[in-house]
């Protein structure tokens, strides 16, 4: 007797989807490091700014405690910076 599949699946059933390679969308984020490197602040600096609300944008991603921006996040950051 062949067990039933729906058993070990919360009753649900999933089916696969296969995306094609030439759909898939890689998102690339900055980490803290990074933001730094493009910014000419210090990774010190990004740190602060990112727990004042207000003073830098928000993360794009968090994963666990690691907070990502885009680079179009953070240049459009630096351009309001630049004319304040």
């Amino acid at each position: 007797m062949t067990p039933n599949p729906r058993k070990y699946v919360n009753q649900w059933v999933y089916p696969l989807v296969f995306i094609p390679v030439e759909k898939m969308v890689v998102v690339r984020y900055l980490g803290v490091n990074e933001v730094a490197a493009r910014t000419g602040l210090s990774p010190n600096t990004i740190k602060s700014y990112s727990s004042i609300p207000g003073r830098m944008p928000q993360p794009d991603a968090m994963i666990g405690r690691v907070k990502g921006w885009t680079p179009e996040t953070i240049d459009r950051w630096m351009e309001r910076r630049a004319t304040t």
